[in-house]
């Protein structure tokens, strides 16, 4: 459902700002879902500020989600004032709600 509504609003021109993308998925690898929103991006256009989320503490998540195109891994509980920071770095002319 979240990538049908990223693709959704890619082709009407509105792409995401921001994606904050669950790392263990029911049915789908997150790591999987990042790479594939990343390959969907036009090349030299905008990108989304990708922020993976996870339980998950190690250096190795945080590292493969890096790989996988994650700008960003914050771990669950998700610190708010974190998150807050992260996002001020999207720009804010394209900051939009699902």
């Amino acid at each position: 459902a979240a990538g049908a509504a990223i693709e959704t609003a890619r082709a009407a021109g509105r792409p995401f700002a921001v994606v904050v993308r669950d790392l263990p998925m029911p049915g789908r690898d997150g790591f999987a879902a990042i790479r594939a929103l990343r390959a969907g991006e036009p090349v030299g256009g905008p990108r989304a500020l990708v922020v993976a989320a996870t339980a998950d503490t190690t250096e190795d998540a945080a590292r493969r989600a890096g790989e996988a195109g994650a700008d960003a891994t914050l771990v669950k509980p998700i610190d708010r004032d974190r998150l807050a920071r992260l996002l001020a770095r999207a720009p804010s002319e394209r900051l939009r709600s699902a």
